[in-house]
């Protein structure tokens, strides 16, 4: 079926790429020989107004004739309908039509898919204790709207907005009412997160040793240190602890502004019925650890998603144990669910646990589409087209100049293990 999708999709926009230069054209008086679909030999095709419409074979392309294309060409018509004979800037608009109707065809795509389905805001999933959002009262399922008079589409405009500035005008809004909000960001700490093979018990407190070689608590020494040791057996001192084994991966976060607030992009709600799971079951604890959003619902995905039988995950912040996770394998883990009100506890192994966690798609995103109205439709549509092209430009334009590579690019996996703390 995504076969035949993806046919539909391509056959429509090469069909609106086509008409551009077809409408231009005619509008300019160059006789159109041929307007084709695909591809390839002809299935089908019929004439009119001296015009070939056809049907190719393969429906991946397609093109317009004009005459006058060719300017040793032996069409049999005035001169005034050759495409070569048009001044410069008709030849220049008949050429330019394709794109520029793509780019109306995007705009109207987004218009209509805002005024039919809506879409989705960014919405707060979880606001840290003592941050600056904190302090200004952003809370939990507060929906952002604005920052400093620019609309906010997706968490990385809201991640631009905080990094460009010290000071943020929030637009938000709570139970249907919009609100302002100041927030300063802070700087905070670089961050290091470690997986660790091996048995023991969780430590806590700053990291000050490895090895048996004292270690200074700033970030980047700690991830030159140790992304040097991977794959390697260490051992890690803690100032309450102390936990030996393999280390498998080091992910490191330089030091940044933030706000201290998660996006929402799970919630530990279930969408689709997979037993022993139903549809509506809210997830509260899985094994030892409670479950009361989606940022917790992450973290347990980026443990179970280590390759490991058996170990730790450490986030560290300013060289300090900020959380920290223990996998067991060998294991029985219990999953306890609430359904229509009621507490029910779902036991599984090791491996059937990781296989719902990992690679069935359970969990909703909790976040209701925004259905802005005819008008507004038409305004937020525009916006996010807008805000689209700009990304694409600028993506373009990094991977032109070499300053983003490919790698950079996570896939959906990916996208839950670094599910944002701003």
């Amino acid at each position: 079926m995504g076969v035949i999708y993806f046919f539909i999709i391509i056959t429509t926009l090469v069909f609106v790429h086509e008409l551009g230069h077809f409408i231009f054209a005619r509008i300019f008086g160059v006789q159109v020989l041929e307007f084709a679909i695909g591809i390839g030999p002809m299935i089908f095709g019929f004439r009119k107004g001296g015009v070939l419409y056809r049907f190719n074979i393969f429906p991946i392309g397609g093109y317009v004739r004009l005459a006058g294309e060719d300017p040793h060409g032996e069409e049999n018509l005035p001169e005034d309908r050759l495409f070569y004979r048009k001044p410069p800037w008709q030849k220049i608009m008949i050429s330019s039509a394709g794109p520029l109707f793509s780019i109306l065809a995007g705009y109207l795509a987004f218009i209509f898919a805002v005024a039919v389905w809506g879409y989705s805001p960014v919405v707060v999933d979880r606001v840290e204790d003592g941050s600056p959002a904190f302090r200004a009262g952003i809370k939990r399922d507060d929906i952002i709207l604005d920052v400093n008079g620019k609309r906010i589409f997706e968490i990385s405009d809201f991640v631009e907005m905080v990094r460009k500035n010290d000071e943020l005008r929030v637009g938000i809004l709570r139970n249907g009412r919009r609100m302002e909000l100041n927030v300063k960001p802070a700087l905070i700490p670089a961050e290091v997160e470690l997986v660790v093979e091996g048995k023991g018990e969780i430590p806590s407190g700053k990291l000050i040793g490895v090895n048996d070689l004292p270690l200074d608590t700033n970030g980047d020494e700690i991830y030159k240190v140790l992304s040097s040791l991977v794959d390697q057996k260490v051992s890690l001192k803690f100032e309450n602890g102390e936990i030996e084994g393999v280390l498998r991966r080091v992910d490191f976060t330089p030091p940044r502004k933030a706000v201290g607030i998660y996006f929402r992009i799970l919630s530990p709600v279930i969408q689709k019925s997979s037993e022993p799971f139903k549809s509506g079951d809210r997830v509260i604890k899985i094994g030892p650890w409670d479950v009361k959003d989606g940022v917790d619902l992450s973290r347990i995905f980026t443990l179970f998603s280590c390759d490991v039988d058996e170990g730790f995950i450490l986030r560290l912040s300013g060289g300090k144990v900020y959380y920290s996770m223990v996998l067991e394998t060998d294991r029985k883990y219990s999953v306890e669910v609430l359904r229509n009100g009621e507490k029910l506890v779902l036991d599984f192994d090791y491996k059937t646990l990781k296989r719902y966690l990992t690679k069935e798609l359970l969990f909703s995103t909790g976040i209701d589409r925004m259905k802005p109205g005819l008008f507004r439709s038409l305004i937020v549509g525009i916006a996010m087209t807008n805000n689209f092209l700009g990304k694409m430009g600028r993506i373009l334009g990094s991977l032109i100049t070499g300053r983003t590579g490919l790698n950079n690019f996570v896939g959906p996996v990916g996208l839950v293990s670094v599910i944002g703390n701003v």
